[in-house]
Parts: structure tokens; C-alpha cells; sequence
């Protein structure tokens, strides 16, 4: 009876020790296949520091991406980390999203929308030697010079005066001067108007600083561009350059607030 036991006995532990050498491998594989797919996942995924700020950037957000002492935006980037860590500083960084849910850009994302109906943006950041010592006033020094009197006019002249009225919470600055031909606003698209027939739309502090500035064409149809500008201070020492359709102007405070939020949102943790 008792060798009965004895071999239940240890039939039984072998059985146990075998499972539980099983559970641990099985345990061992996950833990490895989950790495695996992490590493999948991130593989394209750019690391650097942005402004000041070490930051992992999806490879769905690096488009157009280009690091300290290259010439210029690279589509084919090289993301070795080998070669790539944390103090490499990133000087630009551009993507295309879709507002309002801020989408990345992927295929066949753009069918059936055309230029005069589209709500996809082009973002573009400069940090790093683009930023340049200067880049805190960047936006101070932009408006004035669009509205700079002492511009030299050779031929005609395109002279900014301030609108009546708040254009969606922006102040507004419009174009006048011997330059302006508000007959070829009318013409189609790409024909006509003077591209420097702009209007300024700018936002300021209680200090008086320019947080936002914003141009826009004046040509009249659904296509035209505005550019909007403004600064990831204190969070990153960079600024950002967002181009949309016009249609979307009275938009621009939630579009500014989404776009720093995704590049916020970079940030390592």
C-alpha cells in the first residue's frame, strides 16, 4: 500500500514539475514574442531631442525629418539607433494630419476629397539650428515686418492697415497700396493675383508678444492657403508652421491647441 503511494506520489510531482517547467517556457515565449512585436512597432519610430526635449517620434509623423547638420529634409531618413540617441538634436520636423481628429496621413486617406474641400494640414517644426538664437522673437519680427513702412517699393507697393474689426478673435491687417488689384482676386486659381496680396491675422499676449500669426491669400475661391504660425514655448523650444485651407481659418485657436498637444505628446515620459 505504501509503494501504491509512493508511486502516486511521485507520478504526481513529475506531472506538476512538468507542467510548471511548460507554464515557464510558455511564459518565456510571450515575454519574447511580445518584444518582438514591441520592437516591430517602434522600428521606423526616430528618437532625438527637440527643442530641448528628448522625444520618440511615431514613423508615421517623420515624412520630412531632418537632424542637426543635414542639408535639408531627407523621405528615405536612416533611423539607426545606433547612430541616434536621445542628445541628437532634430532642426525640422513635418507631417500631414487631418482635422479635427489630428489622423496621420496613410493610403488612401485623401480619396475623394480635392483641394477645395480637403481638411488635411501640413505641419512643419523647426528646432535646433532652425530655431536659431533669435527663434523666441521669430513672430514679433515677422509681423513687423509686413507691416514695416520703410520697405523699399520699386515698382508698386503692398502697404498693411489695420481692419476694423476681430476676425474670430484675431486682430486683422489687410492689404492696400498701389500694388493691390482686387479684380485679379476674381481670376481662377494660380492665375492673376499678387502672391503678396496677403492679410495678417494676429493674436497677442497681455504682454504684447505675438503668440499666433496667420496669412492668408486673398484670391477668392475654396483652395486658397493660410499659414499659421506660432511658438511650442515653454514646453519646446521650437515653432510651428501649419498650412490648411482657408475655410478652416475660424478654426485656428482649436487647430493650434491639437497639433501642440500631438507634438507635445512626443515627449519621452
Amino acid at each position: 500500500m505504501q509503494k501504491f503511494i509512493k508511486d502516486k506520489l511521485n507520478n504526481f510531482l513529475s506531472k506538476a514539475v512538468t507542467i510548471s517547467i511548460i507554464a515557464f517556457i510558455s511564459l518565456v515565449l510571450v515575454i519574447a514574442f511580445q518584444s518582438i512585436a514591441r520592437a516591430s512597432d517602434d522600428r521606423g519610430a526616430a528618437i532625438g531631442d527637440l527643442g530641448g526635449v528628448p522625444v520618440v517620434i511615431p514613423k508615421v509623423y517623420t515624412n520630412l525629418m531632418g537632424y542637426s547638420r543635414d542639408s535639408s529634409f531627407s523621405d528615405k531618413f536612416d533611423f539607426d539607433g545606433g547612430r541616434k540617441n536621445y542628445k541628437s538634436k532634430i532642426n525640422r520636423l513635418g507631417f500631414q494630419v487631418r482635422y479635427p481628429d489630428m489622423a496621420s496621413l496613410g493610403a488612401g486617406a485623401r480619396t475623394g476629397e480635392s483641394i477645395f474641400t480637403t481638411t488635411w494640414m501640413r505641419v512643419v517644426i523647426s528646432s535646433g539650428d532652425s530655431y536659431g538664437s533669435g527663434g523666441d522673437g521669430f513672430l514679433d519680427r515677422k509681423l513687423d515686418y509686413h507691416l514695416s513702412a520703410s520697405r523699399t517699393c520699386k515698382s508698386k507697393c503692398i502697404i498693411y492697415a489695420p481692419m476694423k474689426n476681430d476676425v474670430h478673435g484675431l486682430v486683422g491687417y489687410a492689404t492696400t497700396g498701389s500694388g493691390v488689384d482686387i479684380e485679379k482676386r476674381k481670376i481662377n486659381f494660380g492665375r492673376g493675383a499678387d502672391l503678396r496680396d496677403r492679410n495678417i491675422y494676429v493674436f497677442k499676449g497681455k504682454d504684447g508678444k505675438v503668440l499666433t500669426l496667420i496669412e492668408c491669400g486673398n484670391r477668392e475661391h475654396d483652395a486658397e492657403r493660410c499659414q499659421q504660425y506660432f511658438n511650442l514655448r515653454p514646453d519646446i523650444r521650437a515653432h510651428v508652421q501649419i498650412n490648411y485651407r482657408k475655410a478652416l481659418l475660424p478654426h485656428w485657436k482649436e487647430i493650434q491647441r491639437l497639433t501642440t498637444e500631438l507634438v507635445v505628446g512626443f515627449r519621452v515620459k
